[in-house]
């Protein structure tokens, strides 16, 4: 559908590691296409990190522990531990809401970045092209209004619309490690730096709808 493309794939580490992403639309297409891909090219299930508020959910919990995904700080970090490979959006929610233009919406979110140092694993920045344009984006949901909504119940609003099948293409990064000296913040900060870079290096700045639709049947 979306003519997925993975570059940088081999600078995923073969043991432990995170994936840390930029959440683009409220359906992470792309961390759901790399799940099937290190599974079926590695035997690996890239499970992820998701808001507390999704478990709580008695119809979605079962669902979101299919995919291998968990919401508690230390099954995460045993998971790392022990060698799988996880993803994580530290932008969450409000990030899929919220964000606009593809600016990454972390606030002072470093718990990722804890979590990394403790189990002594790299941190993987992670950016798919064209994937905020993968479904049609309604002005309201980012108003005011909506963001206290959110902010007091940590739930979603998720209104169907156009899924439009532009082109994805996701890019991994260089591996980065948390210093003994560097503090989670710090880190976390460069982490997020990091995808940022990989957004300004593939992603046109004034891309529309129609162009990424365009760039799929070229």
């Amino acid at each position: 559908m979306h003519g997925f493309e993975v570059h940088g794939y081999e600078n995923l580490p073969k043991g432990g590691a995170m994936l840390a992403l930029f959440h683009g639309p409220a359906i992470p297409t792309d961390l759901f296409f790399m799940m099937c891909l290190s599974y079926l090219r590695d035997g690996r299930l890239l499970g992820s990190s998701t808001e507390k508020s999704y478990f709580e959910n008695p119809f979605l919990k079962q669902f979101w522990k299919l995919l291998g995904c968990s919401s508690g700080r230390q099954e995460f970090l045993e998971d790392l531990k022990n060698g799988h490979l996880r993803g994580v959006a530290p932008g969450g929610g409000h990030e899929a809401m919220f964000s606009k233009n593809y600016k990454l919406v972390w606030r002072s979110r470093s718990g990722f970045a804890e979590v990394a140092k403790e189990a002594g694993v790299p941190v993987v920045p992670m950016f798919t092209r064209n994937i905020q344009h993968g479904l049609l984006q309604l002005e309201f949901l980012r108003s005011e209004t909506v963001q206290r909504w959110y902010s007091s119940t940590r739930f979603p609003i998720i209104i169907p619309t156009f899924y439009l099948p532009v082109k994805m293409r996701t890019y991994l990064g260089k591996p980065l490690l948390c210093g003994p000296d560097e503090e989670p913040e710090a880190f976390a900060l460069r982490c997020k730096r990091a995808v940022e870079d990989l957004r300004d290096k593939h992603q046109p700045p004034e891309q529309t709808y129609w162009g990424a639709l365009m760039e799929r049947l070229r």
